[in-house]
């Protein structure tokens, strides 16, 4: 600790309450105004002040002994708390002894909570300051702040200094060094004795060469400023992340410059930033290209022997660069600030041409795009044909076909590769006539699907045949759109699992079930010998399908008009008991209605989890029955019977 503070002896308490004036707080406020003849100094006696809570006691230390400190809190207020053997002492938060509190501190204090007017731990508060190093003399360091301002920095052998998370010492504080110390404001108010030191990384030195020797560069910034820096022999040159010589510096370049680390106005590595042009070739003549770019303007690039070239990633040279290519070169900005010196061009593949085929020979193909443009590209005996991911041959290829055509990146008039874009249809199969399938599709609109010996069948994953498409089921078919926009030639058809038929019984025979769905829309299935019956989850026979009973049936898959299984729906009446005669239990249910619920010798009864039977179905007992809605739509024929335990 420096004993600076030591020196504040003959300082005056009036002092600190005339700069703490400005900071009065709501408890200062309030209490000038309740004093009509002048404001006075409010001190808070040792048991406590009524207004004072056990929250902490925030203020400068303006007396202190081994047994008490006095904080002037406002202008107008201070407070006495004891100091025991207990209270403990911190700067921030490394601990310190008693010894290190002295007049002037800033202290944040916790009192006890069992007694409000003794202190339980003080922390002397850390000033913080931060800078740009301007003077270092001695152990007192020179900063300069927020808005020019110079602050000084007392250092003493217990301050300890960092630099990127690494312990330094104090000859790391260079002029030009951007610091932050951490401390106690002196007894004068005027300096900072530092605790700790942390140095931050110098920032690079950014901007525009404006002037350059062989042993110095100087840098105008964004702001203005002006920043020379020397040039040694081991300063390193770099064009964005290529090596170069110092020849390549020149005034006008944008350079990004790292100083040396011991040495702030001395540059270790100069980096001459790299600019980026993009845009479509339209001429190329001798070591001049001219670019089309954003918004249709042209840029020009200058390239030279240095200049390195590249296409999909291999090597290539200035003769690739033709018309009619996208390329992206990088490079120096001129001197003169209208072109480019480039130092890599990378070739890309130009925009793919899309749209709707209007002609079609057996060497070019004309695409209309978007806002009725057209463009004409040639078939070479290399160009490759596609229907979705599939090869196709140049015969699949006609015209109202949507395309999709990549260009050849050495002609970019030439077709490199043809994908014929692939329609989806899907829809119910209402027919399969020969290679015809029609479906219903939305909005019950039909759909023709032609189908050859090309196309590929699925089913769940599996491959089938034609032979699996039957009536009702669901399929998706993928495909070229034929020349008539009519039908879909299609390459795959996959099949869906059908949908069970659900809804209500409107009619029953032996040999049928017809079925009425969600908006009145109404299915007939044939009962076969092999067709099951449930109940629930319960096996019952053919007998069980009534006509209002709720079904849900699971269609046969290789006949989708037959019916595989059908599940009478199981109702639930829970109540309690108000009568049990005979067969009949009558309950109670939701808002007093009365239900009736039909047993029968096939009836099960169950209570707390164990068998019971009918007779433990009482007036008052609340029970819970599973079955059948009767035919007459008003009765539960029940299946199972459910009493809650008491």
């Amino acid at each position: 600790m420096n004993k600076d503070h030591v020196r504040y002896l003959g300082r005056k308490v009036a002092v600190v309450a005339i700069g703490l004036s400005l900071v009065v707080g709501v408890a200062g406020v309030a209490g000038a105004s309740s004093n009509r003849h002048g404001p006075a100094v409010r001190h808070d006696s040792s048991q406590g002040h009524r207004g004072i809570g056990h929250h902490d006691i925030k203020g400068v230390v303006s007396a202190v002994s081994a047994a008490s400190i006095t904080v002037q809190r406002s202008a107008i207020t201070t407070t006495t708390l004891a100091i025991v053997p207990t209270t403990r002492f911190f700067e921030g938060s490394k601990p310190v002894t008693a010894a290190a509190l002295v007049v002037g501190e800033r202290v944040d204090i916790s009192r006890t909570a069992s007694a409000p007017a003794t202190a339980a731990k003080i922390t002397i508060e850390v000033a913080a300051l931060a800078g740009t190093v301007s003077a270092v003399s001695g152990n007192v360091i020179t900063i300069t702040g927020g808005e020019g301002f110079s602050r000084t920095i007392d250092v003493s052998a217990s301050t300890t200094y960092s630099e990127g998370g690494t312990a330094v010492t104090l000859s790391a504080v260079l002029v030009g060094s951007k610091i932050k110390a951490q401390g106690l404001v002196s007894s004068d108010q005027t300096a900072l004795n530092a605790i700790s030191v942390a140095i931050a990384a110098p920032k690079d030195v950014k901007g525009n060469v404006s002037a350059v020797t062989s042993s110095s560069v100087t840098v105008l910034g964004s702001d203005n400023t002006s920043t020379t820096l020397t040039i040694t022999p081991t300063t390193t040159f770099f064009e964005g992340s290529t090596p170069v010589t110092a020849a390549a510096l020149v005034v006008g370049e944008r350079v990004d410059i790292t100083r040396l680390n011991t040495s702030l106005t001395t540059a270790v590595k100069i980096n001459i930033e790299v600019a980026t042009l993009t845009g479509i070739v339209t001429s190329v003549s001798g070591n001049v290209i001219t670019i089309t770019g954003g918004e249709g303007f042209t840029r020009t690039i200058d390239v030279s022997s240095a200049t390195t070239y590249s296409e999909g990633g291999s090597a290539a040279t200035l003769s690739a660069v033709a018309v009619g290519l996208k390329i992206k070169a990088t490079g120096i900005v001129s001197a003169n600030e209208t072109a480019l010196n480039a130092l890599t061009i990378s070739i890309t593949a130009p925009k793919v041409v899309k749209g709707n085929v209007t002609a079609v020979t057996s060497t070019s193909v004309t695409v209309q795009g978007p806002g009725s443009t057209t463009t004409v590209v040639t078939i070479a005996p290399t160009t490759t044909f596609f229907a979705g991911s599939s090869p196709v041959t140049q015969a699949a290829l006609a015209v109202g076909e949507h395309v999709d055509v990549a260009l050849l990146l050495s002609s970019p008039t030439t077709a490199a590769k043809i994908t014929i874009e692939v329609a989806t249809l899907t829809g119910i199969v209402s027919s399969v006539s020969g290679n015809v399938i029609t479906i219903t599709g939305g909005e019950g609109f039909t759909r023709t699907i032609d189908v050859s010996s090309a196309t590929t069948y699925s089913e769940g994953g599996t491959a089938v045949t034609l032979s699996s498409v039957i009536v009702d089921a669901k399929i998706v078919a993928h495909g070229i759109v034929a020349s008539n926009q009519t039908t879909l030639d299609a390459l795959t058809v996959s099949l869906t699992a059908p949908k069970d038929v659900k809804g209500v019984i409107s009619a029953v025979t032996s040999t049928s079930v017809t079925v009425r769905g969600p908006g009145t829309t109404t299915t007939v299935l044939t009962i076969a010998p092999t067709t099951t019956f449930f109940a629930g989850s319960t096996p019952v026979t053919q007998a069980a399908l009534v006509v209002g009973e709720h079904v849900d049936v699971t269609r046969l898959s290789t006949s989708l008009t037959t019916a595989a299984k059908v599940t009478i729906q199981l109702a639930t009446l829970a109540g309690t008991v108000t009568s049990v005669s005979a067969n009949t239990i009558v309950i109670s249910s939701g808002h007093g209605f009365a239900r009736t619920i039909v047993v029968n010798s096939a009836t099960t009864y169950s209570k707390g989890g164990s068998a019971s039977m009918l007779s433990a179905v009482t007036v008052g007992s609340k029970i819970s029955a599973q079955g059948l809605i009767a035919s007459d739509q008003t009765t539960l024929d029940a299946l199972n019977v459910t009493i809650a335990a008491h």
